[in-house]
């Protein structure tokens, strides 16, 4: 796990850039203790990866994913999707 206050430092700036005005769309697992979260502004989509593994956790952000078909978990229900709820990612004030 990244314990390195500068190295989180950098991490949390890069991971602001990004998904500042997104919102979570999505979020799953189809590996064990990953949990990929889906950003979305628009048609501009990311993927925010994140390994909760005690030893070796950490923080990945994708531009492309492909889900699997199968082997997946939900942790949004189905009817998530159909409201108009949206979790955004906001600049610090």
């Amino acid at each position: 796990m990244i314990r390195h206050r500068y190295t989180l430092e950098h991490i949390v700036k890069e991971c602001k850039e990004e998904i500042t005005g997104t919102f979570i769309s999505d979020c799953f697992t189809q590996e064990k203790n990953i949990l990929m979260l889906e950003c979305t502004a628009g048609r501009h989509e990311m993927w925010l990866e994140c390994s909760v593994d005690a030893k070796d956790g950490a923080v990945f952000l994708k531009k492309d994913f492909a889900r699997a078909k199968r082997n997946s978990m939900d942790f949004f229900s189905p009817t998530y999707r159909t409201t108009n709820t949206r979790y955004y990612s906001t600049p610090d004030r």
